[in-house]
Parts: C-alpha cells; structure tokens; sequence
C-alpha cells in the first residue's frame, strides 16, 4: 500500500472521511486511512474489468494515454490487443494505473472504480475438541512469475498472512461448510 500511495502521489496515513452516498458501487468505512483504503477496502491487486479502463480513460491528460484507454473500453482491435497483453501478464489496478500515469482519478472516483476486497474462504485443519478457542488454518501460498518482467507476485490475501508474525490474531468469520 505504501508503493501504491506514493506512485498515486497520496499521503498514507492522511485521514479520511468518506460519505456514503445513495447509489454508491462500493461500501467503505466512513472514517480510515488512506493507507487502510488501500490495504484493507479496495482490491487494488485485483484484476480491472473494461469499465475500469473506461472511466480511468476521463482522467488521463495525456492523448497517446487516452486513446489506448478508450480502444480498451470501446474493444477495437487495438483495444484487445492491449487488454490481452495486460491479461496475460496478471495486470491488477496498481499496474494499470502506473502504465497509465497521466491517468490520476481523486479518491472519491477511485472509490467506485476499484471494487472491495472479497471474502476468502478457507478449510479449518484444527478440532474445536482439541482446540475450542483457537482456529488453525492450512493454507498454500498463491504466488506465480509475470512473464513479460519476471516478477514474483504473491496473492493478496496469502501474501498478507505471510507478514503476520507467529501467533498474530486476524479477524475472521466461520461458516458452515456446503
């Protein structure tokens, strides 16, 4: 998130104060950081649909820019072309976004651009007869190389677990299982 804010020019730890209006695509806090926006709210490491590109596109200052974002969203052969490129080098929000530099949406825009994080689901390993207070999970990393720059990505929600010290608390929900 810190990388993220910094390209995007935001203070991380700026407070906001959001006001949810009738209508809005996304839920959101109405008091938090823009660090916790980026971290904890938005899916910026998720993959952008077309109307992404479309409204990013009304932002963008320069035409070169602009013009790429618009074939995207109009799907002119161009446009496909770059999208596939993009799809197939795992592009998330924060890669289109730095790709696309002159294109810099407010926050408030963000906001309804970028959808939340989802839930992830995951089996319990541990018995509540054996442990009745503590849930353990089994997880496996989701992580693969970007092709095109031989980044290593980690997914968003291993990747966070993977940063938590041994024996951190995180917040979770259990549900019955189909």
């Amino acid at each position: 998130a810190e990388d993220f804010c910094a390209m995007m020019g935001y203070d991380a730890g700026q407070q906001l104060q959001v006001v949810p209006l009738d209508g809005a695509r996304n839920w959101c806090p109405e008091e938090l950081s823009i660090r916790q926006l980026f971290t904890h709210v938005l899916d910026v490491f998720g993959k952008p649909n077309k109307k992404f590109f479309d409204t990013l596109s009304l932002f963008a200052k320069d035409d070169k820019e602009k013009s790429v974002l618009e074939s995207i969203a109009a799907n002119s052969d161009e446009g496909k072309a770059v999208y596939r490129d993009l799809v197939h080098d795992y592009a998330h929000h924060a890669d289109v976004l730095k790709k696309f530099s002159s294109a810099r949406p407010p926050i408030e825009h963000l906001i309804n651009m970028i959808p939340t994080l989802k839930p992830r689901a995951y089996s319990i390993a541990s018995s509540p007869l054996m442990h009745p207070d503590i849930i353990q999970l089994c997880v496996v990393q989701v992580d693969w190389e970007v092709e095109s720059t031989k980044e290593l990505r980690i997914g968003e929600a291993t990747g966070y677990m993977k940063q938590q010290a041994p024996g951190a608390q995180l917040v979770c929900a259990v549900r019955p299982s189909a």
